[in-house]
């Protein structure tokens, strides 16, 4: 099995297949992966910027989604701008889970290191946020922070330095953008970086974001186009007959319900096939705040990352733990992203500590994030692991393609693999 891959069937045939991109994707989708870290704090928003109360009328729903992280909010961006009648349920607040805590890095080469679906469809969904970004501007005055300064991988010691020398050979031989940096370009481009850098791989096409924003505008805009949020409203069951879900000891009933819970889709009866398909991951992170702007462009080692971010503060992470639902902020987590950090950047210890955070990722049991019909009425759209903001366009609309398709095409059923790729 080949790693950091998707799937558009399970071994078990849980799941049907899942939809083209509309225009160009040359695949046919299941799933793929997620980098979601978690929410530092409850969001703040100004007054000013909730959703119009008068969305708060749709009686008879086309689409239920449950979740509103950034997948369940930019499919209800999409599936209302399109003309779809939609109610989200979440049991908290837009983002409130995983999506605003994450780091934002919108990085296809940082994240999928060999060719193949899960890299292209990395790659053509960091391509729709240059026209989302504009967009959301357009729509909301919300500035997503959609930041092109591309990512910067160092290197300290000579395993790691051949480690990204191959690397940029690799990329290099697909045709895809990369550059090489010796120590002194490194330190001309990066002054902060450590004096004993040893190599730099810049790659230009990798980006940023700020998740939050990103989420607020996604909700705002959903909102704006006719999406209805009721927000502090868990969803109990997912029930088939007829077609919708129990909520606040009432049915709900829609054509369709989409479920993107993130972490917690397990734990909604009737909501996955195998509840034990997705399971969550905590995430560590670290934010530091700098009276001067130490970095350009994110930076990252092989054991941390570092982004900036437009107010100053920098964005250290993250932590990989398999501990259930524990949210548990630890002093060793702390301690070692902090040491990672100032190995990269010695400057971070004399920077203003500002936050820790932990959450919960949502990690699917192939580590291929789940995007496809599960049966008449119900669609999946989970697991993204840590590439949850990234792929949050591409999810939205393979999800809007699955919904309109109401069942998958026959050129779409032959195209599908019959096993998990990996």
């Amino acid at each position: 099995m080949t790693a950091g891959g998707f799937y558009a069937e399970s071994l078990d045939g849980d799941y049907g297949a899942g939809a083209e991109l509309v225009e160009s994707a040359p695949f046919l989708l299941l799933g793929v992966a997620y980098r979601v870290d978690v929410h530092p704090e409850p969001l703040s928003l100004p007054i000013g910027w909730m959703p119009d109360p008068k969305c708060a009328s749709v009686k008879k729903p086309d689409v239920i989604i449950v979740g509103a992280g950034v997948i369940g909010c930019a499919c209800a961006r999409l599936l209302a701008r399109r003309g779809a009648k939609v109610v989200v349920l979440d049991r908290g607040e837009p983002g409130g889970e995983a999506s605003n805590a994450a780091a934002g890095m919108l990085a296809p080469l940082g994240e999928a290191h060999e060719p193949g679906p899960f890299f292209d469809l990395l790659r053509e969904s960091a391509a729709m946020f240059p026209a989302l970004a504009k967009e959301l501007h357009d729509e909301t005055g919300i500035d997503v922070e959609y930041r092109r300064e591309g990512l910067l991988e160092v290197a300290f010691g000579d395993d790691d330095e051949r480690a990204l020398r191959e690397r940029a050979r690799s990329i290099a031989a697909r045709g895809l953008s990369v550059e090489t940096w010796d120590a002194s370009a490194v330190r001309e481009r990066e002054p902060a970086v450590a004096e004993d850098v040893r190599f730099g791989l810049f790659l230009p096409d990798d980006h940023r974001v700020d998740p939050v924003k990103l989420t607020l505008a996604l909700w705002r805009s959903a909102a704006d186009a006719g999406a209805e949020f009721r927000l502090g409203a868990p969803v109990t069951r997912v029930i088939d007959e007829p077609n919708g879900v129990e909520v606040g000891g009432e049915r709900l009933q829609a054509s369709e319900v989409v479920i993107a819970a993130g972490a917690f889709s397990g734990l909604i009866p009737g909501a996955l096939p195998r509840p034990d398909d997705v399971r969550p991951v905590r995430g560590q992170m670290v934010a530091v705040e700098s009276s001067r702007r130490l970095l350009r462009r994110s930076v990252k080692s092989a054991h941390a990352y570092l982004v900036p971010r437009d107010d100053g503060r920098i964005l250290i992470g993250a932590t990989v733990e398999d501990v259930g639902f524990d949210r548990t902020v630890t002093a060793s987590a702390v301690r070692d992203l902090l040491s990672a950090a100032t190995r990269i950047v010695p400057a971070i210890a004399t920077c203003r500590f500002r936050d820790a955070w932990s959450g919960l990722r949502p990690r699917s049991s192939t580590d291929a994030p789940i995007i496809a019909r599960a049966r008449e009425g119900l669609v999946i759209a989970t697991g993204h692991f840590r590439n949850g903001i990234v792929l949050a366009p591409a999810t939205a609309k393979l999800v809007a393609a699955i919904v309109s398709q109401g069942a998958p095409s026959k050129s779409a059923t032959s195209r599908m693999h019959s096993r998990h790729v990996r």
